[in-house]
C-alpha cells in the first residue's frame, strides 16, 4: 500500500469503514485488520487510497465532525454523464456500481444520481455517529446548489410535472416562491427539494432496518422514492404523510425484542444516528442520588427508546406575507397539539398497562421529519432536566404486549380521550416528571377532578364518585369516600397554604401506612384504568359533571349514608344522560 499502514488507519478513521470499503469496492470485515488488508491491496484499490489520501492531507484541519462535507464536496461533485467522482472511484476498483432501475422517470433518474452522489457522505456520518467520541458532531449537509444532477431535477419539474407549478411563482415574492408545511412552520425552495426529500429517506431507512448497520444503497433509493412520490402527492392534494420521532428515556425493551409495532406506533431502540436529534441535550448519562431512596440512578437524555409516530401534514400556499404568518402558524399548532397527544397516549397505556405504577417513559425530545421544511429542530424540551429519582422501566416481553393491548384500546376510543387531555397530562406529569411530593399530590388530584369534578360539593361528590367507581360494595366504597376526602383535605390545606398541611400530611401517612401524594396517584391511575375497561360508556358524556352523575345514578341513597347531618340537609344532585 503506497500510503502506508498507519496512513491507511488515519485515513479509515476519518472516512469510516463503510464509506471506505464501499468506495474500495471490499467488504467491513475486511478493513477490520488493516495490516491484512494492505498484503491483499490490488493496483486499482491503491489508486483510490492515493485520491482518497490527497484528499484528506490538503485540508488545512480535517475532522471526523467536518468528513461529511469533505466527501460531498470532493467526492460527489458530477462529471460526465452525470456521474459522480465517489461512483467513479468505485468503478476503478471494478466494483458493481448501483444500477439505475428500469421503468423510472426523468425525475427519478436525476434523484438516483444525487442520492449516490450522497451516499459516501451518509456513509461517513452513519461511523462517526457510532464512535462515542463523535456522537454529538454535526449532521452531514451537503450543497446542492452548484449539482448539475440538481439543475436537471429543477428544470425538468418545472417544465413538466403541474404539481411542481407552486414552486415557480414569482421570485420576488419569497413567500409564494417557496412551498410551506406545516411540520415546522418551515419551507422549502425546488432546489433544495431533493436535499430534504434524501435527508427524509435517510432517516426513515434508518429507522426501518438493522441498526447495527446503514442501509444499502438499494434499499435508500427505493425509500427516496417513497418519499419523492408522496412529496408530489401532496403538492397536488394539500396532504402528504410523514413521521415524527420521540425520545422517551427510562424504558428498556427487552433483549429479545428490540422493536414493537403498536398499532402503526413503532418503538425502536434509540440508536447512535438518532443523536442529530437529542445531542442539543446531555449526551452522557446523568447520573444522581437521593437521601430518600439511598441510592444512585442513571437517565439517559438521549432517550432510551424512539417512537415513531405516523402523522399528516399539510401543504400551505400563502400569497402574502400576513396569511403565512396567520394561517401556518395555526395549522402547525394543530399538528403539535395532536403530536402532544398521541404521544401521552402512548405514555397513558404504557403506564396503565404495568402491574405496579412505575415511571412511563420520560419525554425528553420529538422532531417532525418533513421533506418540504428546510431542516428538522427539536420541538420539546424536558421539563426537569437536571435530575431522575425513579430510574428506568426495564420490560419484558409480556410488558410490551401488554403495551400493545393498552394503546389498541386507546386508539379505539380516542374521541372520548379527547375529553379527558387536561387529567392525562397532569397523571403523567405525577409519575414522570414532578419531584416534590406536593406537585405529586396536585397533578394527582387535577386527574380526579378531569374525571369528575362538579362546580358545587365537590370534594364530597369528586370522592364519592371515584369509590363507587372503584368499589361496588356500599360498605367499601363508604370507608373508600372517607380516606379519598382525607387526601383532598390535605391537597386543600397545601394549595392554600395552610400551616397545618405539614400536620395533615403526616395524619394521613399514620392513618393509612402511606403518603398522600401516592394514595392520590395510585387512585387516579386506577380511575382510568377502570374506565377504559368497564366503563367506556363514561367517555360518551359531554364533560366530567356528565360522568359524575351517571357513575352515582342510582346509588343516592347508600352515598347519602357517607354524609354528615349538614350535608344530608343540602346535598342535592340531579341525575342525567351523558
Amino acid at each position: 500500500m503506497t500510503i502506508g499502514e498507519d496512513n491507511f488507519r488515519e485515513l479509515l478513521e476519518n472516512y469510516g469503514p463503510w464509506a471506505l470499503s464501499y468506495l474500495l469496492n471490499c467488504s467491513v470485515s475486511e478493513l477490520e485488520t488493516p495490516s491484512d488488508f494492505a498484503k491483499n491491496i490490488s493496483t486499482e484499490q491503491d489508486q483510490v487510497i492515493l485520491h482518497l489520501w490527497s484528499i484528506l492531507k490538503t485540508r488545512e484541519r480535517v475532522t471526523p465532525q467536518e468528513l461529511p462535507n469533505i466527501l460531498q464536496s470532493e467526492l460527489s461533485q458530477l462529471i460526465d454523464r452525470r456521474i459522480s467522482v465517489g461512483n467513479a472511484l468505485r468503478g476503478l476498483c471494478h466494483g458493481q456500481t448501483p444500477r439505475i432501475p428500469e421503468n423510472v422517470s426523468p425525475a427519478e433518474r436525476c434523484l438516483w444520481t444525487l442520492t449516490e452522489s450522497a451516499y459516501p457522505a451518509l456513509l461517513a456520518d452513519y461511523s462517526m455517529r457510532h464512535d462515542e467520541e463523535n456522537i454529538s458532531a454535526n449532521y452531514w449537509s451537503y450543497d446542492m446548489y452548484s449539482n448539475l444532477a440538481n439543475n436537471d431535477l429543477c428544470d425538468w419539474l418545472h417544465d413538466h410535472d403541474n404539481a411542481f407549478s407552486d414552486f415557480s411563482g414569482d421570485e420576488g415574492n419569497l413567500i409564494r416562491y417557496a412551498v410551506h408545511s406545516t411540520g415546522m412552520s418551515g419551507s422549502t425552495q425546488l432546489n433544495t427539494l431533493a436535499m430534504q426529500v434524501i435527508n427524509t429517506a435517510w432517516i426513515a431507512s434508518l429507522h426501518s432496518g438493522d441498526e447495527e448497520t446503514p442501509p444499502d444503497f438499494a434499499t435508500l433509493f427505493e425509500e427516496v422514492r417513497t418519499v419523492f412520490e408522496e412529496v408530489r402527492n401532496g403538492l397536488s392534494t394539500g396532504e402528504y404523510r410523514s413521521f415524527v420521532l420521540v425520545g422517551l428515556s427510562g424504558v428498556i425493551l427487552p433483549a429479545e425484542s428490540q422493536s414493537a409495532s403498536l398499532r402503526g406506533f413503532e418503538i425502536l431502540p434509540w440508536q447512535p444516528a438518532d443523536a442529530r436529534f437529542s445531542s442539543v441535550f446531555d449526551d452522557r448519562y446523568y447520573s444522581t442520588s437521593t437521601a430518600s431512596m439511598s441510592k444512585e440512578v442513571q437517565f439517559h437524555y438521549h432517550g432510551d427508546v424512539v417512537v415513531k409516530i405516523p402523522i399528516t401534514l399539510k401543504v400551505a400556499f400563502p400569497e402574502h406575507a400576513e396569511e403565512h404568518s396567520s394561517d401556518l402558524f395555526r395549522l402547525s399548532n394543530e399538528l403539535r397539539h395532536e403530536i402532544n397527544r398521541k404521544v401521552r397516549l402512548v405514555q397513558l397505556a404504557l403506564l396503565l398497562s404495568q402491574p405496579t405504577i412505575a415511571p412511563a417513559g420520560r419525554w425528553v425530545w420529538q422532531t417532525v421529519i418533513d421533506p418540504l421544511s428546510n431542516g428538522s429542530g427539536v420541538a420539546y424540551e424536558p421539563k426537569s432536566p437536571y435530575s431522575n429519582n425513579q430510574g428506568s422501566l426495564v420490560l419484558t416481553v409480556q410488558n410490551v404486549e401488554n403495551w400493545r393491548i393498552w394503546l389498541e384500546r386507546f386508539l379505539g376510543h380516542e374521541q372520548g380521550l379527547k375529553k379527558l387531555s387536561i387529567g392525562i397530562r397532569h397523571l403523567l406529569s405525577a409519575v414522570n416528571e414532578r419531584e416534590d411530593p406536593d406537585d405529586k399530590l396536585l397533578d394527582a388530584v387535577v386527574a380526579w377532578e378531569n374525571l369528575f369534578g362538579v362546580k358545587q360539593q365537590t370534594t364530597f361528590r369528586v370522592t364519592a364518585a371515584l369509590a363507587c367507581l372503584l368499589d361496588q360494595e356500599p360498605s367499601v366504597y363508604k370507608e373508600k369516600q372517607k380516606q379519598l376526602s382525607k387526601i383532598y383535605d390535605v391537597r386543600s390545606r397545601v394549595i392554600h397554604g395552610s400551616a397545618k398541611a405539614q400536620h395533615t400530611k403526616a395524619r394521613y401517612e399514620k392513618s393509612y401506612q402511606t403518603p398522600a401524594y401516592e394514595s392520590a396517584i395510585s387512585v387516579a391511575v386506577a380511575a382510568y384504568r377502570t374506565v377504559l375497561t368497564s366503563h367506556v360508556d363514561l367517555l360518551a358524556c359531554a364533560d366530567s359533571e356528565k360522568r359524575n352523575s351517571q357513575i352515582l345514578e342510582g346509588k343516592a341513597e347508600e352515598v347519602r349514608t357517607t354524609l354528615s347531618s349538614y350535608e344530608k340537609r343540602t346535598w342535592r344532585w340531579n341525575v342525567s344522560s351523558c
